[in-house]
């Protein structure tokens, strides 16, 4: 583990290896429970009776959980770019590691916005109106 983290970061400091190891980890136990606390926060019956109800009744909560993990992600990648630029120490080679996390970073933050806005779009197609996700 502690090679592989010196080929990531450029540092070979057990400090450093074990903040890294427990990152990983904090990020590992949100992914795997967040599926179990979504369907926990969603977990209701569906009364569909128009395709406005299906907007706001399915893709509504989908949009919700969508949004938070991509901004979380987002969030993630952004101070892994800031650890990678104050790291670099004049390498090109990591600083445009760090530019790529950050374009990611936004790209992530686009998709997120275009989730939060996606039940509007669906409802608007099939002619309904739906002001937008409770």
């Amino acid at each position: 583990m502690m090679t592989q983290f010196k080929k990531a970061t450029g540092h070979s400091s057990k400090f450093f290896c074990r903040a890294w190891r427990a990152g990983l980890r904090g990020v590992l136990a949100l992914e795997l429970l967040l599926p179990f606390i979504a369907q926990r926060a969603y977990a209701q019956t569906f009364n569909i009776n128009s395709p406005p109800d299906i907007a706001t009744q399915i893709l509504c909560p989908i949009a919700a959980v969508m949004f938070f993990v991509l901004i979380g992600v987002s969030s993630i990648m952004v101070l892994y770019a800031a650890f990678l630029y104050l790291t670099a120490r004049g390498e090109t080679e990591t600083v445009s590691k760090a530019h790529k996390t950050v374009t990611y970073a936004a790209i992530a933050i686009a998709v997120a916005l275009l989730a939060k806005a996606f039940p509007v779009v669906v409802a608007s197609t099939f002619g309904q109106s739906v002001t937008g996700c409770p």
